[in-house]
């Protein structure tokens, strides 16, 4: 039996550790080799991509929850603000037009557009990235981290909802509440992406 870890919302200090853990945990990421390219510098091309996440989205929604020693890192957007906005895409673009070819970039377009039409209409916290050390995988500390957004979400009687491109995903979000809601339409050649909604228990 673990102990529960102690969570608490991430703040800029943060950011540096918590994306090389992110690059870590998504390295063997189906869904990030297809975007990113499975090449030797998958990993740092990862690492700024969430770095830059971090920063330019998603610290600033106030959702974005780590451990005290900093094993993993949930970033959650709250109901109403789950897509980015114009301002936002802007601030990304320049990394992500240093991080991805054009071949991605159209890829990451078509993707985008298929994840937003899966979006449920009704008012949602979007659990857009959670990652654990590999080495503390197993151990409770991601869904500690689903956790604050979780209860909030009961008590307030509200869905939450996510992505996933890895079938043993699937089993572990069911067990936080999750269920299968679309299978997302991609290119040939793209890996499976599924969409989970979990309506409040």
């Amino acid at each position: 039996m673990y102990a529960r870890p102690m969570v608490r919302l991430a703040g800029s200090a943060d950011v540096p550790h918590l994306a090389e853990v992110l690059a870590d945990a998504f390295v063997d990421d189906p869904l990030s080799k297809w975007l990113f390219g499975d090449d030797d510098g998958l990993r740092e091309r990862l690492r700024r991509s969430f770095d830059g996440l971090m920063r330019k989205v998603y610290l600033g929604k106030g959702s974005t929850y780590t451990t005290e020693d900093l094993a993993g890192c949930a970033m959650w957007a709250p109901p109403g603000k789950w897509k980015l906005s114009i301002a936002q895409q802007l601030r990304l673009a320049p990394l992500m037009l240093r991080l991805m070819s054009g071949v991605s970039l159209r890829n990451g377009a078509r993707l985008n557009v298929q994840v937003e039409r899966a979006h449920p209409a009704d008012a949602h916290w979007h659990l857009s990235v959670l990652g654990v050390d590999p080495a503390r995988q197993r151990s409770g500390i991601g869904g500690s981290l689903m956790r604050p957004v979780l209860e909030r979400a009961d008590a307030d009687r509200v869905l939450c909802h996510l992505e996933t491109s890895k079938d043993e995903n699937l089993a572990y979000y069911a067990r936080h509440g999750f269920e299968i809601s679309t299978e997302l339409e991609l290119p040939t050649g793209a890996p499976r992406v599924w969409t989970m909604t979990r309506r409040p228990l």
